[in-house]
């Protein structure tokens, strides 16, 4: 025991494990961890060191550990042979290994996203799913991705945030996860994590794909980034490191100042956003981006500001965010949505057999391949939920055996579909009933009901109601449909 903890004090990537940073306090702690593990030196050494500190600390195989791996569907065989790669490591530490798969160009295509986007979006996807048991997660990032995030940054326009680069921890995304990301790297040199590696004679990965001068990131680091050195010195990574602290302390102040106690929501009035002073409105913009699932890395100062001049005219309109994001003016309300083409049909769903209410035990799930319904028996008549017509989470109570055995299916709403409402007068065409709610024309794109498969009768308007043949009586057996 003594000589491993010798070992680790004179080792500096190691040693670093040991400091005093929250980053390191979690990486060396005993909690669960998922390691993001991409194969490259980088991954590898802090895969390594971990296992390393933890044992040296008393812990045992798998340390409390997770190795997480995404294929990104872009490097072919050589993407398939890191994955294997990766597996193989892990086994021989005794960790355990999760791997995934995605295509990101096609993912891309679909978005409008650049293939570094999509992939950001993919991989914190699979990392917020690997870290379901756990609420951290690891990430081998260094002081050069620092550098080369600062310098991209700044071709392409950032504020005071984007500038301040990334932090030793921070939540997965800006809108409140649960999910934190542990950098505890960020101090140190790629060649600090390459050197330790070859010093302990461990292999590792290398991705082809970063030879390529095509992208911004790789240009900056093959050209810029020695340019830089070569004029201001070896010191000028450290300098940098010390000035992004304080942006982040700056940010975080004139964050707190945007939030004044308050969280703005998608509905609330847009002038909301654009009073105040200018750097405050601006985090008030940022933030409900943020939170209404915007990735961080497509917000732009230019996107802001153009929410902020959309917010302050009160005028109905739309403007583009950059990528698939676009934000939307609409009766005083601001909404922030996807971006998704008008033109794009919904897929429709399946048809499926509605279970026999008799045979449910507990909940079971109709599928389909765009919502999940929930099914489920009740003792009690609830109250459902207000929801929307856009697929938010909404249930719904009917008569048991109104459906059993009955061909139904999710579909989109279509021209031309009417329901009869239980408790309401006649039948009424959803068209109205949508004019009626000020839906917006995306969100009658995203509506879905609940249909007789053969007629195409409505049986259930997420949101509104059911039909009447499905009401429920004084006495009957009833059962609970919830749509997400």
């Amino acid at each position: 025991m003594g000589r491993a903890k010798r070992k680790t004090a004179e080792n500096p990537v190691l040693r670093v494990l040991e400091g005093p940073g929250e980053a390191a306090r979690i990486a060396r702690g005993d909690a669960p961890l998922v390691v993001a593990l991409s194969g490259g030196a980088d991954s590898v050494s802090l895969l390594h060191a971990i296992v390393r500190v933890r044992a040296a600390r008393g812990a045992k195989p798998p340390y409390g550990l997770v190795a997480a791996h995404l294929n990104h569907g872009i490097r072919g065989t050589e993407a398939d042979a890191d994955e294997a790669f990766c597996g193989g490591l892990c086994q021989s530490l005794g960790v355990p290994f999760v791997a995934g798969k995605t295509d990101v160009p096609a993912e891309a295509a679909k978005t409008g996203e650049s293939i570094e986007m999509a992939a950001r979006r993919e991989r914190r996807g699979f990392l917020a799913a690997a870290a379901e048991d756990c609420r951290d997660v690891a990430l081998a990032h260094t002081l050069d991705d620092q550098l080369e995030l600062f310098l991209l940054r700044l071709a392409r326009g950032a504020g005071l945030r984007g500038l301040a680069g990334m932090a030793p921890v921070a939540p997965l995304d800006r809108a409140g996860s649960v999910v934190r990301l542990v950098r505890p790297f960020l101090s140190l040199r790629h060649t600090d994590l390459v050197a330790f590696l070859r010093a302990e004679g461990l292999p590792w990965r290398e991705d082809s794909t970063n030879a390529d001068d095509g992208p911004l990131r790789n240009r900056i680091r093959h050209h810029a980034v020695p340019a830089l050195l070569e004029a201001c010195g070896a010191g000028l990574p450290a300098t940098l490191d010390r000035t992004l602290a304080l942006l982040r302390e700056d940010a975080d102040f004139l964050d707190a100042l945007a939030a004044d106690g308050r969280s703005w929501a998608p509905g609330d009035p847009a002038s909301a956003l654009a009073s105040g002073p200018v750097p405050v409105a601006r985090r008030r913009v940022a933030r409900a981006l943020y939170e209404a699932g915007a990735d961080p890395e497509t917000v732009s100062l230019a996107a802001v500001e153009r929410v902020r001049a959309l917010a302050a005219a009160g005028r109905n309109g739309s403007v583009p965010l950059g990528g698939a994001l676009r934000a939307k003016l609409e009766y005083g309300a601001l909404s922030f949505e996807d971006g998704v083409p008008n033109d794009v049909p919904v897929p429709a769903g399946t048809p499926f057999v509605f279970p026999d209410a008799a045979s449910l035990p507990g909940t079971g799930t109709c599928p389909d391949p765009e919502r999940r319904l929930r099914v489920s028996p009740a003792k009690v008549i609830e109250r459902p939920p207000r929801g929307d017509f856009a697929g938010r989470p909404v249930a719904a109570t009917i008569r048991a055996g109104t459906l059993d055995g009955r061909r139904v299916v999710l579909r989109p709403w279509r021209a031309g579909d009417c329901i009869a409402v239980a408790g309401g007068r006649g039948t009424r065409k959803l068209s109205d009933i949508f004019a009626d709610a000020k839906l917006s024309r995306d969100l009658r794109a995203r509506a879905v009901v609940l249909a007789d498969a053969g007629t195409g009768d409505v049986l259930w308007l997420p949101g509104h109601g059911v039909a009447r043949e499905l009401a429920v009586r004084p006495g009957d057996a009833i059962l609970r449909l919830v749509l997400s």
